[in-house]
């Protein structure tokens, strides 16, 4: 859901508000990017594995091979 990103994800990063904006168009390589940055707090974002959770489940939503592998993994992790 494309209001639950803007919810899930704060940065005032200007790469990271692009990779917000083409997550929130479904575009699938941001998604995935934001994940892995959220997921490791890496880049200078903060640390969020629950928004980084919910990227990767868009994206598995979306049979994105790559976020579905990603998504069952922060799965076995809780």
């Amino acid at each position: 859901n494309k209001e639950d990103i803007d919810f899930l994800v704060v940065d005032n990063n200007d790469v990271f508000a692009w990779l917000k904006d083409q997550a929130k168009k479904g575009v699938k390589s941001s998604q995935r990017h934001l994940a892995s940055l959220l997921y490791w707090g890496t880049e200078g974002v903060k640390r969020n594995i629950d928004a980084a959770k919910q990227l990767y489940k868009y994206g598995a939503e979306q049979k994105d091979p790559v976020a579905l592998f990603n998504y069952g993994l922060t799965l076995l992790k809780v």
